[in-house]
């Protein structure tokens, strides 16, 4: 199973999952605007951008795909900055 490390804690994901769907399943919250669970993701906001440590890249956590590996922050500075 992948797995994705959200704030130092790991949850396993299944294809098709997205970073704020991981983020979930562990009780974290990421704050979202643009989002909805009814709709494609629009990815307008970048309220809920969070930043992947390995790559350093911004992601929008409501449409980037959760990969085996990823290690996630959702609140440092370079997050607040965004």
């Amino acid at each position: 199973m992948a797995t994705v490390t959200i704030n130092g804690a790991a949850v396993d994901i299944h294809d098709g999952m997205t970073i704020l769907d991981a983020a979930r399943a562990l009780g974290i919250v990421i704050p979202t605007m643009c989002f909805r669970e009814d709709c494609e993701p629009f990815t307008s906001c970048m309220l809920c951008v969070v930043q992947d440590m390995r790559t350093g890249a911004m992601l929008p956590s409501c449409s980037a795909r959760a990969a085996d590996g990823m290690i996630i922050e959702t609140d440092n500075a370079a997050v607040h900055d965004a």
